[in-house]
Protein backbone atom coordinates (compact mmCIF):
# COMPACT_ATOMS: atom_id res chain seq x y z
CA UNK A 1 0.00 0.00 0.00
CA UNK A 2 1.39 3.12 -0.51
CA UNK A 3 2.98 5.30 1.93
CA UNK A 4 0.25 8.27 0.69
CA UNK A 5 -2.89 6.21 1.59
CA UNK A 6 -4.83 8.36 3.56
CA UNK A 7 -4.98 7.36 7.50
CA UNK A 8 -8.39 8.06 7.99
CA UNK A 9 -9.59 5.58 4.80
CA UNK A 10 -8.95 2.69 7.20
CA UNK A 11 -11.79 3.74 9.37
CA UNK A 12 -13.78 5.08 6.81
CA UNK A 13 -14.22 1.95 4.88
CA UNK A 14 -14.56 -0.25 8.16
CA UNK A 15 -17.48 1.88 8.84
CA UNK A 16 -18.99 2.15 5.89
CA UNK A 17 -18.78 -1.65 6.16
CA UNK A 18 -20.91 -1.82 9.59
CA UNK A 19 -22.99 1.08 7.67
CA UNK A 20 -23.89 -1.28 5.16
CA UNK A 21 -24.32 -4.58 7.49
CA UNK A 22 -27.08 -2.20 9.55
CA UNK A 23 -28.91 -1.36 6.64
CA UNK A 24 -29.42 -4.59 4.86
CA UNK A 25 -30.04 -5.56 8.66
CA UNK A 26 -33.37 -3.84 8.70
CA UNK A 27 -34.43 -5.21 5.73
CA UNK A 28 -36.23 -8.38 5.24
CA UNK A 29 -33.98 -10.60 3.76
CA UNK A 30 -29.99 -10.36 2.96
CA UNK A 31 -29.15 -9.76 -0.54
CA UNK A 32 -25.96 -11.96 0.23
CA UNK A 33 -25.01 -15.55 1.77
CA UNK A 34 -22.14 -13.84 3.43
CA UNK A 35 -19.59 -11.69 4.33
CA UNK A 36 -15.60 -10.98 4.85
CA UNK A 37 -14.89 -7.64 6.14
CA UNK A 38 -11.34 -6.45 5.56
CA UNK A 39 -9.49 -4.79 8.71
CA UNK A 40 -7.15 -1.88 7.12
CA UNK A 41 -5.00 -1.32 9.77
CA UNK A 42 -2.13 0.89 8.31
CA UNK A 43 -0.28 1.25 11.88
CA UNK A 44 -4.14 2.35 13.41
CA UNK A 45 -3.71 -0.67 15.83
CA UNK A 46 -5.91 -1.74 17.90
CA UNK A 47 -8.24 1.49 17.67
CA UNK A 48 -9.35 0.92 14.47
CA UNK A 49 -13.21 0.11 14.77
CA UNK A 50 -12.77 -3.61 13.11
CA UNK A 51 -9.55 -5.49 14.23
CA UNK A 52 -9.25 -9.66 14.42
CA UNK A 53 -7.79 -9.34 17.87
CA UNK A 54 -10.84 -7.74 19.54
CA UNK A 55 -12.91 -10.70 18.26
CA UNK A 56 -10.56 -12.99 19.35
CA UNK A 57 -10.18 -12.23 23.13
CA UNK A 58 -13.89 -10.58 23.69
CA UNK A 59 -16.68 -13.03 23.57
CA UNK A 60 -19.57 -11.86 21.31
CA UNK A 61 -22.65 -10.77 22.76
CA UNK A 62 -26.51 -9.84 21.55
CA UNK A 63 -29.66 -9.65 23.20
CA UNK A 64 -32.33 -11.96 23.61
CA UNK A 65 -35.27 -11.12 22.13
CA UNK A 66 -39.00 -12.13 23.28
CA UNK A 67 -39.15 -14.92 21.78
CA UNK A 68 -35.88 -16.62 23.14
CA UNK A 69 -33.99 -15.90 20.14
CA UNK A 70 -30.68 -13.56 19.83
CA UNK A 71 -31.54 -10.36 18.09
CA UNK A 72 -28.95 -9.92 16.15
CA UNK A 73 -29.02 -13.60 14.54
CA UNK A 74 -29.77 -13.66 10.78
CA UNK A 75 -30.02 -17.17 9.73
CA UNK A 76 -29.92 -15.95 6.15
CA UNK A 77 -26.55 -14.78 6.45
CA UNK A 78 -24.94 -18.05 6.28
CA UNK A 79 -20.91 -16.99 7.63
CA UNK A 80 -19.01 -13.85 8.16
CA UNK A 81 -15.69 -13.22 8.68
CA UNK A 82 -12.87 -10.24 9.23
CA UNK A 83 -9.51 -10.22 8.14
CA UNK A 84 -6.66 -8.20 8.31
CA UNK A 85 -4.43 -7.37 5.64
CA UNK A 86 -1.36 -10.26 5.02
CA UNK A 87 -4.77 -12.51 5.03
CA UNK A 88 -6.60 -10.23 2.64
CA UNK A 89 -3.95 -10.48 0.44
CA UNK A 90 -4.19 -14.12 -0.02
CA UNK A 91 -7.75 -14.05 -1.02
CA UNK A 92 -6.68 -11.83 -3.94
CA UNK A 93 -3.89 -13.87 -5.10
CA UNK A 94 -5.76 -15.19 -8.32
CA UNK A 95 -8.17 -12.00 -8.47
CA UNK A 96 -7.92 -9.80 -11.83
CA UNK A 97 -6.76 -7.80 -9.25
CA UNK A 98 -4.59 -7.46 -6.14
CA UNK A 99 -5.38 -6.78 -3.25
CA UNK A 100 -3.63 -3.03 -3.26
CA UNK A 101 -5.05 -2.79 -6.78
CA UNK A 102 -8.57 -2.97 -5.44
CA UNK A 103 -7.66 -0.66 -2.34
CA UNK A 104 -6.15 1.95 -4.66
CA UNK A 105 -9.54 1.96 -6.97
CA UNK A 106 -11.53 2.40 -4.14
CA UNK A 107 -9.79 5.32 -3.36
CA UNK A 108 -9.68 6.68 -6.40
CA UNK A 109 -13.83 6.55 -6.31
CA UNK A 110 -13.27 3.85 -9.08
CA UNK A 111 -13.86 0.33 -7.64
CA UNK A 112 -14.96 -2.91 -9.28
CA UNK A 113 -16.69 -6.49 -8.84
CA UNK A 114 -15.14 -9.17 -10.09
CA UNK A 115 -15.03 -13.22 -9.03
CA UNK A 116 -12.12 -13.86 -6.83
CA UNK A 117 -11.34 -17.75 -7.94
CA UNK A 118 -11.68 -19.10 -4.72
CA UNK A 119 -13.68 -21.06 -2.49
CA UNK A 120 -14.17 -19.98 0.78
CA UNK A 121 -14.99 -22.36 3.65
CA UNK A 122 -16.05 -20.46 7.24
CA UNK A 123 -16.53 -22.81 9.92
CA UNK A 124 -17.20 -21.63 13.60
CA UNK A 125 -17.31 -23.27 16.73
CA UNK A 126 -19.41 -21.52 19.58
CA UNK A 127 -19.59 -22.06 22.91
CA UNK A 128 -22.56 -20.05 24.70
CA UNK A 129 -23.13 -18.24 27.87
CA UNK A 130 -26.37 -16.60 28.89
CA UNK A 131 -25.82 -13.89 31.45
CA UNK A 132 -27.84 -10.97 32.66
CA UNK A 133 -26.75 -7.96 32.97
CA UNK A 134 -28.96 -4.79 34.05
CA UNK A 135 -29.60 -1.38 32.97
CA UNK A 136 -29.97 0.65 36.16
CA UNK A 137 -32.76 3.55 35.35
CA UNK A 138 -33.83 6.58 37.63
CA UNK A 139 -36.58 8.51 36.92
CA UNK A 140 -37.81 12.49 38.04
CA UNK A 141 -41.52 12.98 37.72
CA UNK A 142 -42.17 16.39 36.29
CA UNK A 143 -44.36 19.21 37.77
CA UNK A 144 -46.84 19.73 35.26
CA UNK A 145 -49.32 16.93 35.32
CA UNK A 146 -50.34 18.24 31.19
CA UNK A 147 -46.46 17.53 30.51
CA UNK A 148 -44.95 14.79 33.22
CA UNK A 149 -45.97 11.96 30.56
CA UNK A 150 -43.21 13.19 28.33
CA UNK A 151 -39.40 12.52 28.68
CA UNK A 152 -35.88 13.64 28.39
CA UNK A 153 -33.70 10.69 28.73
CA UNK A 154 -29.82 11.17 29.74
CA UNK A 155 -27.80 7.74 29.13
CA UNK A 156 -24.15 6.90 30.29
CA UNK A 157 -23.08 3.59 29.98
CA UNK A 158 -21.66 2.00 32.79
CA UNK A 159 -20.12 -1.80 31.94
CA UNK A 160 -16.05 -1.76 30.36
CA UNK A 161 -14.49 -5.02 29.85
CA UNK A 162 -13.65 -6.27 33.68
CA UNK A 163 -11.26 -8.64 33.54
CA UNK A 164 -9.09 -9.44 30.66
CA UNK A 165 -5.69 -9.71 29.01
CA UNK A 166 -3.12 -8.76 31.27
CA UNK A 167 -0.96 -5.20 29.92
CA UNK A 168 2.03 -5.01 32.46
CA UNK A 169 0.66 -7.65 34.65
CA UNK A 170 -2.50 -5.57 34.81
CA UNK A 171 -5.88 -7.54 34.21
CA UNK A 172 -8.46 -5.30 35.23
CA UNK A 173 -9.67 -2.96 32.63
CA UNK A 174 -10.89 0.05 34.99
CA UNK A 175 -12.61 1.89 32.84
CA UNK A 176 -12.07 5.39 34.95
CA UNK A 177 -12.66 7.74 32.03
CA UNK A 178 -14.65 5.27 29.57
CA UNK A 179 -17.10 5.25 31.06
CA UNK A 180 -17.11 5.78 35.34
CA UNK A 181 -17.00 9.61 34.96
CA UNK A 182 -19.85 9.64 32.39
CA UNK A 183 -21.89 7.81 34.48
CA UNK A 184 -20.90 9.90 37.61
CA UNK A 185 -21.64 12.96 35.64
CA UNK A 186 -25.17 11.83 34.80
CA UNK A 187 -25.53 11.15 38.65
CA UNK A 188 -24.87 14.80 39.17
CA UNK A 189 -27.00 16.33 36.32
CA UNK A 190 -29.97 13.95 38.23
CA UNK A 191 -29.02 15.57 41.63
CA UNK A 192 -29.13 18.96 40.27
CA UNK A 193 -32.41 18.56 38.48
CA UNK A 194 -34.20 17.33 41.61
CA UNK A 195 -32.85 20.99 42.55
CA UNK A 196 -33.80 22.90 39.45
CA UNK A 197 -36.02 25.83 40.39
CA UNK A 198 -38.80 26.32 39.03
CA UNK A 199 -38.88 22.69 38.86
CA UNK A 200 -38.82 21.10 35.45
CA UNK A 201 -42.53 20.49 33.76
CA UNK A 202 -41.61 17.20 32.01
CA UNK A 203 -40.05 14.18 33.70
CA UNK A 204 -36.46 12.50 33.26
CA UNK A 205 -35.35 9.17 32.89
CA UNK A 206 -31.68 8.81 33.80
CA UNK A 207 -30.01 4.95 32.08
CA UNK A 208 -27.00 3.57 33.46
CA UNK A 209 -26.80 1.61 30.27
CA UNK A 210 -24.64 -1.99 30.26
CA UNK A 211 -23.27 -3.50 27.14
CA UNK A 212 -22.28 -0.25 25.42
CA UNK A 213 -18.77 -1.85 24.58
CA UNK A 214 -20.28 -5.07 23.23
CA UNK A 215 -22.60 -3.16 20.86
CA UNK A 216 -24.76 -0.87 22.96
CA UNK A 217 -26.93 -4.09 23.56
CA UNK A 218 -28.26 -1.95 26.63
CA UNK A 219 -29.49 0.86 24.96
CA UNK A 220 -30.99 -1.25 22.32
CA UNK A 221 -32.23 -3.54 24.70
CA UNK A 222 -34.36 -0.38 25.88
CA UNK A 223 -35.96 0.71 22.79
CA UNK A 224 -37.10 -2.78 22.04
CA UNK A 225 -38.45 -2.50 25.93
CA UNK A 226 -38.85 1.08 26.54
CA UNK A 227 -40.31 1.77 30.48
CA UNK A 228 -42.34 4.87 29.08
CA UNK A 229 -43.09 5.12 25.35
CA UNK A 230 -40.52 6.47 22.96
CA UNK A 231 -43.14 8.47 21.23
CA UNK A 232 -43.28 10.08 24.29
CA UNK A 233 -39.42 10.78 24.59
CA UNK A 234 -38.59 14.33 23.28
CA UNK A 235 -34.71 13.91 23.06
CA UNK A 236 -31.45 11.71 25.01
CA UNK A 237 -28.46 13.09 25.76
CA UNK A 238 -25.55 10.86 26.46
CA UNK A 239 -22.66 11.21 28.29
CA UNK A 240 -19.58 8.96 26.93
CA UNK A 241 -16.77 10.30 28.92
CA UNK A 242 -15.53 13.50 30.18
CA UNK A 243 -13.31 16.26 29.88
CA UNK A 244 -10.29 16.19 32.66
CA UNK A 245 -7.95 18.08 30.93
CA UNK A 246 -8.83 21.16 32.57
CA UNK A 247 -11.58 24.53 30.86
CA UNK A 248 -11.83 25.12 27.35
CA UNK A 249 -13.62 27.84 25.07
CA UNK A 250 -15.64 25.03 22.99
CA UNK A 251 -17.48 22.11 23.11
CA UNK A 252 -17.65 19.44 20.22
CA UNK A 253 -21.05 18.44 18.95
CA UNK A 254 -20.65 14.69 17.61
CA UNK A 255 -22.58 14.97 13.93
CA UNK A 256 -22.90 18.73 14.55
CA UNK A 257 -26.36 19.92 12.45
CA UNK A 258 -28.28 16.72 12.63
CA UNK A 259 -31.05 18.32 15.21
CA UNK A 260 -32.68 21.25 16.89
CA UNK A 261 -30.75 19.83 19.69
CA UNK A 262 -27.65 21.73 18.51
CA UNK A 263 -29.44 24.72 18.53
CA UNK A 264 -30.09 24.63 22.21
CA UNK A 265 -26.74 23.71 23.24
CA UNK A 266 -24.83 26.11 21.14
CA UNK A 267 -27.16 28.54 23.02
CA UNK A 268 -26.22 27.54 26.37
CA UNK A 269 -22.47 27.73 25.51
CA UNK A 270 -23.17 31.22 24.11
CA UNK A 271 -24.11 31.88 28.07
CA UNK A 272 -20.93 30.13 29.16
CA UNK A 273 -19.31 32.31 26.70
CA UNK A 274 -18.01 29.40 24.52
CA UNK A 275 -18.84 27.87 21.23
CA UNK A 276 -19.82 24.82 19.67
CA UNK A 277 -17.21 22.92 16.90
CA UNK A 278 -18.15 19.80 14.96
CA UNK A 279 -16.73 16.44 15.55
CA UNK A 280 -12.76 16.89 14.59
CA UNK A 281 -12.38 13.37 13.06
CA UNK A 282 -16.11 12.33 11.92
CA UNK A 283 -13.98 9.42 9.68
CA UNK A 284 -14.54 7.74 13.21
CA UNK A 285 -17.70 7.73 13.15
CA UNK A 286 -18.36 8.40 16.76
CA UNK A 287 -21.84 9.21 16.18
CA UNK A 288 -22.96 5.75 15.44
CA UNK A 289 -20.80 4.08 18.18
CA UNK A 290 -22.37 4.71 21.20
CA UNK A 291 -25.24 4.69 23.29
CA UNK A 292 -27.43 7.48 21.59
CA UNK A 293 -27.54 5.82 18.76
CA UNK A 294 -29.96 3.32 18.92
CA UNK A 295 -32.02 5.69 19.92
CA UNK A 296 -31.85 7.73 16.70
CA UNK A 297 -32.13 5.06 14.95
CA UNK A 298 -35.50 4.52 16.40
CA UNK A 299 -36.37 8.18 15.29
CA UNK A 300 -35.55 9.80 18.89
CA UNK A 301 -33.23 12.94 18.64
CA UNK A 302 -30.16 12.60 20.23
CA UNK A 303 -27.28 14.39 21.66
CA UNK A 304 -23.65 13.01 21.98
CA UNK A 305 -20.92 15.73 22.59
CA UNK A 306 -17.26 15.83 24.61
CA UNK A 307 -14.62 17.99 25.10
CA UNK A 308 -13.64 21.21 22.97
CA UNK A 309 -10.62 21.61 21.02
CA UNK A 310 -9.06 25.37 22.52
CA UNK A 311 -7.75 25.07 26.08
CA UNK A 312 -8.21 27.66 28.16
CA UNK A 313 -4.25 29.08 28.33
CA UNK A 314 -2.84 25.86 27.02
CA UNK A 315 -0.90 25.21 23.70
CA UNK A 316 -2.80 25.53 20.44
CA UNK A 317 -1.94 21.61 19.73
CA UNK A 318 -2.55 20.35 23.62
CA UNK A 319 -6.10 19.06 23.01
CA UNK A 320 -5.01 16.79 20.12
CA UNK A 321 -1.49 15.83 21.87
CA UNK A 322 -3.65 14.68 25.04
CA UNK A 323 -6.32 13.26 23.17
CA UNK A 324 -3.39 11.54 20.93
CA UNK A 325 -2.25 10.14 24.73
CA UNK A 326 -5.05 8.77 25.88
CA UNK A 327 -6.38 7.01 23.00
CA UNK A 328 -2.77 5.12 22.26
CA UNK A 329 -2.15 4.78 26.00
CA UNK A 330 -5.28 4.11 28.22
CA UNK A 331 -8.19 3.93 25.60
CA UNK A 332 -9.88 0.18 26.51
CA UNK A 333 -6.33 -0.46 28.29
CA UNK A 334 -6.03 -1.64 32.19
CA UNK A 335 -4.42 1.90 31.94
CA UNK A 336 -7.97 3.97 32.55
CA UNK A 337 -7.93 4.30 35.95
CA UNK A 338 -8.34 7.74 38.06
CA UNK A 339 -5.63 10.09 37.87
CA UNK A 340 -5.27 12.78 40.95
CA UNK A 341 -3.63 15.27 38.48
CA UNK A 342 -7.16 15.27 36.37
CA UNK A 343 -8.53 18.72 36.18
CA UNK A 344 -12.37 18.74 36.13
CA UNK A 345 -13.61 22.60 36.07
CA UNK A 346 -14.07 22.04 32.10
CA UNK A 347 -16.09 19.11 33.07
CA UNK A 348 -18.12 21.06 34.93
CA UNK A 349 -18.54 23.39 32.80
CA UNK A 350 -19.74 20.35 30.24
CA UNK A 351 -22.05 19.05 32.36
CA UNK A 352 -23.75 21.79 33.75
CA UNK A 353 -24.08 22.81 29.63
CA UNK A 354 -25.93 18.96 29.06
CA UNK A 355 -28.19 19.64 32.19
CA UNK A 356 -29.43 23.34 30.59
CA UNK A 357 -29.95 21.01 28.01
CA UNK A 358 -32.00 19.04 29.47
CA UNK A 359 -33.63 21.93 31.48
CA UNK A 360 -34.34 23.54 27.86
CA UNK A 361 -36.39 21.06 26.71
CA UNK A 362 -38.16 20.25 29.86
CA UNK A 363 -39.85 23.84 29.62
CA UNK A 364 -40.08 24.08 25.78
CA UNK A 365 -43.24 24.39 24.35
CA UNK A 366 -41.80 23.08 20.63
CA UNK A 367 -40.17 19.52 20.28
CA UNK A 368 -36.55 18.97 19.25
CA UNK A 369 -36.64 17.72 15.98
CA UNK A 370 -34.04 15.84 13.31
CA UNK A 371 -32.89 18.29 10.61
CA UNK A 372 -34.69 17.94 6.91
CA UNK A 373 -32.70 15.38 5.13
CA UNK A 374 -31.62 13.19 8.39
CA UNK A 375 -31.96 9.30 7.69
CA UNK A 376 -33.68 9.17 11.50
CA UNK A 377 -36.26 11.53 10.78
CA UNK A 378 -38.83 8.75 8.89
CA UNK A 379 -38.57 6.81 11.88
CA UNK A 380 -39.52 9.56 14.37
CA UNK A 381 -42.35 10.54 11.75
CA UNK A 382 -43.81 7.33 11.73
CA UNK A 383 -43.59 6.83 15.89
CA UNK A 384 -45.52 10.19 16.42
CA UNK A 385 -47.77 9.46 13.25
CA UNK A 386 -51.33 10.35 14.50
CA UNK A 387 -49.63 12.63 17.66
CA UNK A 388 -50.63 16.02 17.97
CA UNK A 389 -46.94 17.42 17.49
CA UNK A 390 -45.90 20.87 18.53
CA UNK A 391 -42.92 21.21 16.19
CA UNK A 392 -40.14 23.60 16.56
Amino acid sequence: MPESFPRWFALALSLLALWALWHTAERDRWFWAGTILFCLLFGLGKNAPLYPLLYRLLPGMSWLGKDGQAASYYPELLGAASLANHAASKLFATAPQNYEEVLDGVEADEPVSFPLGVEVTIGQQSRLWRLESPNVIGMIRGSDPELADEYVIYTAHWDHFGIGEPVDGDSIYNGAQDNAAGVASMLEVAKAWTLAQPAPRRSALFIATTAEESGFWGAVTYIENPIVPLENTLAVINIDGINVWGPAEDMTIVGLGRSTLDDDLTAVLAGQGRSPIPDPEPEKGSYFRADHFPFAQAGVPALYSYEGMKFVGKPEDFAQRVWDDYTANRYHQPSDEFDPSWDFTGAAQDVEALLEVGLRISAADAWPEWRPGSEFQAARDAMLQGRSLRAR
